[in-house]
């Protein structure tokens, strides 16, 4: 079954979360095959209050972000393949 759900809401609020997967198990959603989401909290707490056997995997572009979200004392370049490496000053320590 395919089901969708759009609404706008408060992305921070685990409630918000819970009462939209209750709307989608209402509508006749069982189970959820591959959850792919950000790190958010508030989700991930719904995801597993209410489909909790479900998988999740981290979307890669959030990743990707968080990694190339250069640390304050630190010089980020994406080298050819695309990939991004950071560089440290001396004396600096990773957060």
């Amino acid at each position: 079954m395919d089901a969708s759900e759009f609404r706008v809401g408060d992305r921070e609020n685990e409630q918000a979360w819970k009462d939209l997967f209750d709307d989608l198990k209402a509508r006749g959603v069982k189970a959820i095959g591959l959850w792919v989401s950000d790190g958010n909290k508030a989700m991930l707490g719904a995801i597993t209050a209410k489909f909790g056997t479900a998988p999740r995997q981290r979307c890669v572009v959030h990743k990707m972000n968080n990694v190339r979200e250069p640390h304050p004392n630190q010089t980020a370049r994406t080298d050819q393949t695309g990939v991004a490496s950071f560089i440290l000053p001396e004396g600096s320590t990773s957060r």
